[in-house]
């Protein structure tokens, strides 16, 4: 962290005019003189209190404020000025007044006479293009919450908004979602509610075709279809396919089949906004929905049982500990839709139990089986 010299400027008001601050010596006459006395008395008269203002400091780092100190009775003599922390991140004051801070923090400046001694408590915060609060690397299982960050320990203060679920480089498949949020290098996280059964587009028998075929000829997008055992199958594409499916719920032309497995992705969005720096909460891809359930395998084809249960059965132990999450399957089916769709039949697209850690194509018009459940990279 770069060094910081916070500036403090001691002000000190009197009757009879401001005493010198980097001397015991008074400015009107000589040391113990009382203004006007024409004897000569040198006798000291005790410091009884000193005055500091403000009270509290908040400021970035390079920030300056001024310290203003009224010592009273005014006509003291004798006494000395010191500027000290309590804090160890920041060093005494120097014969100039400079405070160098060596850390955001909180420290505490004194200025004392005698026995006598004020204080004023200094916030220092991180400069607006820092981090607020550097976090350590993220593991699966970490509390997510409303305002971005992370932590292994529940923080009741804070709103928890999802679960890390994996950690690790979001975009390694999804070029899209390097481009639009390079940020988001650290892993994925699941939301703690929004279970809804929707089907995935109730109208693709007027439609006649999949989404896939339009989004191939019409954007740029990269495909959102797949086989059995097809590429799309193993990649972590959610990001890609979500934003793929908007644009074809945009186009006019498709107002009459829109995918409504995505309509409900910016409905929650709404309800449960993202925070600053993720990618925004999205529909996963069936890989993404594998990972959620068993781990970061390729170990399967479209229509497979998973080996286990790894990542669902910790997923639900936690959601277990907020009062307001929905477990994942609370159905007994917990059959979710994925953003992948199968390119050998318009009717369908590809799911996963996660009670039955099976891999399946719905019907896209079933409204009454599948649900769905958003994540978002950070």
């Amino acid at each position: 962290m770069n060094t910081l010299y916070l500036k403090l400027f001691l002000s000190l008001f009197s009757v009879a005019g401001c005493l010198a601050f980097a001397s015991c010596e008074r400015p009107d006459g000589a040391n113990g003189q009382t203004p006007g006395d024409s004897t000569g008395d040198s006798s000291e008269v005790v410091v009884e209190s000193i005055e500091l203002s403000p009270s509290s400091i908040e400021l970035e780092m390079g920030g300056t404020v001024l310290i203003q100190a009224k010592v009273l009775p005014v006509n003291a003599a004798g006494y000395v000025l010191d500027w000290k922390s309590s804090d160890n991140s920041v060093a005494t004051v120097s014969d100039k007044g400079a405070v160098e801070a060596l850390a955001v923090g909180i420290a505490t400046i004194t200025a004392s006479a005698g026995h006598v001694s004020s204080s004023v408590e200094v916030t220092v915060l991180p400069n607006s293009d820092e981090p607020e609060n550097p976090m350590e690397d993220p593991e699966p299982g970490d509390w997510f919450y409303s305002d971005g960050t992370w932590s292994t320990d529940l923080d009741s203060g804070k709103d928890v908004i999802g679960i890390v679920f994996w950690t690790g480089d979001p975009a390694g498949d999804d070029n899209l979602l390097r481009t639009e949020h390079p940020e988001c290098s650290h892993g994925l996280v699941v939301a703690i509610q929004g279970d809804k059964y929707v089907p995935w587009q109730s109208a693709y028998a007027a439609y006649g075709k999949t989404v896939n075929e339009w989004i191939e000829s019409n954007t740029s997008y990269e495909p959102i279809g797949t086989t059995s055992n097809g590429t799309n199958l193993y990649r972590m594409m959610g990001y890609n396919n979500t934003c793929a499916i908007k644009a074809f719920n945009a186009d006019p032309a498709n107002a009459g089949w829109p995918v409504e497995a995505v309509q409900a992705v910016e409905a929650f969005e709404e309800a449960c906004p993202s925070p600053s720096g993720t990618s925004g909460w999205y529909l996963p891809s069936i890989k993404e929905y594998v990972m959620m359930c068993y781990k970061d395998t390729d170990d399967y084809s479209g229509m497979s049982v998973l080996d286990g249960t790894e990542t669902y059965d910790m997923l639900n132990k936690k959601l277990s500990e907020i009062p307001d999450a929905q477990p994942i399957g609370a159905d007994g089916y917990g059959f979710y839709s994925s953003s992948t769709e199968e390119i050998n039949a318009n009717d369908r697209a590809y799911a996963l139990s996660f009670c039955y850690k099976t891999l399946a194509t719905n019907t896209k018009d079933n409204a009454s089986l599948y649900s769905v459940r958003f994540i978002l990279a950070f």
